[in-house]
């Protein structure tokens, strides 16, 4: 199961592992969060 969650109204994407009963978090929309970048490629970058 697959789901956009907000953090300070910005869209992180995550993945529910029902098996694993593990959440996952795309930590490239996590770095752009928390370092203010304004591109993706920002994130990723850093």
């Amino acid at each position: 199961m697959s789901s956009i969650k907000l953090f300070e109204s910005k869209k992180v994407r995550s993945h529910y592992d029902t098996e694993k009963e593990i959440w996952y978090f795309s930590i490239i929309d996590v770095v752009e969060i928390l370092t203010n970048q304004l591109t993706h490629q920002g994130a990723r970058n850093y």
